[in-house]
């Protein structure tokens, strides 16, 4: 995992949001019920995308994909 994604986990563990680093494919794995938990039902994941870049200074990151449990964060 790269110095920015590690980064955000640091962030997201702030937030107590549960992070898994998947080293197969260079993603952080991001645990949407906690997203839930903290934001409310229905949040629209972009918005919170940009309160990640916001609060960690860059705009390199993305959504590369996700599952029923999981969000997928990359930088580009």
């Amino acid at each position: 995992m790269n110095a920015t994604l590690i980064r955000a986990q640091t962030w997201f563990n702030e937030l107590e949001i549960r992070t898994m680093d998947c080293p197969s494919n260079n993603t952080l794995a991001v645990n949407r019920d906690d997203i839930d938990k903290l934001c409310g039902v229905g949040v629209v994941y972009d918005i919170f995308l940009n309160e990640l870049r916001s609060a960690i200074g860059t705009n390199k990151f993305s959504l590369v994909g996700k599952d029923m449990e999981w969000l997928y964060i990359d930088t580009f």
